[in-house]
């Protein structure tokens, strides 16, 4: 099973022409090539295998899986446990807030989100530095009214760490999930010490999209602007809407000249040029949103990873999180999709 991808068709010759028995299990651990290929990652063997007739959902290894569960577990693994915690100081922390939104490996599919509030004192919050006077005060004040719920908050550090458990068990499988974040190193220094059993849930593992933005400003600055990279692909989403929108007014026009489908062409071509006209709106609002999402997150305003307005808004947790998962979306497209970042 350690064939190249471009050797697949040596194990379909042997299954296709010398019957080599798909489904043969190692006397070790029971495991089929099929599984093997799975564990290893090889997907295109995967595919290749279950096409040829492997037994994907009944043949089990020494572990109790199957390869359709192997794969399951895998893409649990794969999901991604964005995080962010405002807590009372990097020498002797103490939680106010967790906000935390789960995605899958690729960053387009939100499995969860949840944010929790601590209780602080009054005693407690007063004592604190003139940085989180001025961010978490009350919103007339300027600020994001934090530290108003952590007073009227009845919740403790063990009860939140009880109900993130419960979140992450649901989504993830046991130190195997990676936290992901801007910075996210801190918060993980601060769960160590305040909510251990999370910390210890957690892979041992970050993905920091701090180190992207890095990265690119020492060794591809051209590409080193996030926000940048989202205005080209909407100027790029735009002319494909405007040529779509040219191409069908022409096929109307042509389609005039036929006398006896005239009426159902044109009627065609006018949806077709609606459908344009929604796309182009859908791709100027989306290139006015990048500016937009610069000011709003000036204010600390967060939407969610559809695009849409958060129930959030307002909190800068949630708010951190997202802008987050997009530095990690344009991190993926420019450093690991070639195909999509010109």
């Amino acid at each position: 099973m350690y064939l190249p991808q471009d050797k697949a068709d040596v194990l379909e010759r042997l299954v296709t022409t010398h019957g080599f028995n798909i489904n043969v299990q190692k006397s070790m651990d029971k495991m089929t090539p099929a599984h093997l290929s799975v564990w290893l990652r090889k997907h295109h063997l995967t595919d290749l295998l279950r096409k040829l007739g492997a037994d994907c959902d009944n043949v089990i290894n020494k572990y109790g899986e199957s390869v359709d569960g192997l794969i399951a577990m895998h893409k649990r693994k794969d999901n991604l446990v964005w995080m962010d915690l405002e807590f009372t100081s990097l020498t002797d922390p103490e939680i106010l807030e967790v906000a935390v939104i789960i995605t899958d490996g690729t960053m387009e599919k939100e499995l969860a989100r949840q944010r929790w509030v601590i209780h602080a004192s009054e005693a407690k919050i007063n004592s604190l530095e003139d940085w989180h006077q001025r961010h978490f005060c009350d919103v007339q004040d300027g600020g994001n009214g934090l530290f108003s719920e952590c007073l009227a908050s009845e919740m403790s550090v063990e009860e939140c760490e009880q109900e993130l458990l419960v979140l992450l068990s649901q989504h993830c499988e046991e130190r195997q999930n990676c936290l992901a974040g801007s910075s996210v190193h801190c918060d993980r220094q601060v769960l160590n010490t305040q909510m251990p059993a999370v910390y210890k849930f957690l892979s041992h593992q970050i993905i920091d999209v701090s180190t992207f933005i890095g990265a690119a400003r020492r060794w591809r600055p051209a590409l080193s602007d996030p926000r940048e990279y989202q205005r080209n692909k909407a100027k790029k989403a735009r002319r494909m809407a405007e040529n779509l929108s040219k191409s069908v007014v022409n096929d109307s026009k042509s389609a005039e000249d036929d006398s006896k489908s005239a009426e159902s062409d044109s009627k065609l071509a006018e949806n077709g040029t609606n459908e344009a006209e929604k796309e182009l709106k859908s791709s100027t609002d989306a290139e006015d949103g990048v500016v937009d999402d610069s000011i709003a997150a000036k204010k600390g305003v967060a939407s969610d990873v559809s695009g849409a307005a958060s129930e959030y808004d307002g909190h800068r947790a949630m708010a951190d999180i997202e802008r987050s998962i997009e530095v990690g979306r344009w991190a993926r497209d420019v450093f690991f999709n070639p195909v999509d970042s010109s």
